[in-house]
């Protein structure tokens, strides 16, 4: 019998701006789905999401890391309990800063908001920015996941 693929189901909170209405949830799960194979990850979990205006990042980027200017996503994870139920935590996303990124980059929002959530989740699942290396390989990971459901952002 062969083993299940992993899967990601995400669930957009019902406060989330306007952006996280429009965004493709089912090609977001299937990007997300092809990270978790490429990181040879073989459990499936549940990520609650929420997109947020620039003052709420701001204020959540204060509140948890000291810094007072708005970032592009944000990490939370969940407890023990709940990751054993398959709960991984919460990603919040940045409507604006992806708005301003993907101008930038010449691509779309919601592709930029799918990079910002697959590079949270990666932070869920254990994955770390904090030197150029690991940063590179957290990025190389989001462009492949985006590149199998035929996505390419430009960094």
């Amino acid at each position: 019998m062969e083993d299940e693929p992993p899967s990601i189901s995400i669930f957009i909170t019902e406060d989330s701006i306007p952006e996280a209405r429009e965004l493709d949830l089912d090609l977001l799960q299937r990007a997300a789905r092809e990270m978790l194979l490429l990181i040879e990850h073989a459990n499936s979990y549940d990520v609650g999401l929420k997109i947020v205006d620039g003052p709420t990042m701001a204020q959540l980027h204060h509140d948890y890391m000291q810094d007072p200017t708005e970032t592009d996503v944000m990490s939370f994870d969940s407890d023990d309990l709940d990751l054993e139920q398959g709960y991984l935590g919460d990603v919040v996303a940045c409507a604006c800063v992806a708005r301003r990124e993907a101008e930038q980059r010449e691509h779309t929002e919601q592709d930029e908001l799918m990079f910002y959530i697959l590079h949270g989740i990666l932070h869920l699942l254990g994955y770390d920015d904090d030197t150029p290396i690991k940063r590179e390989l957290m990025l190389a990971i989001q462009a492949k996941a985006l590149l199998k459901v035929n996505r390419v952002i430009e960094l």
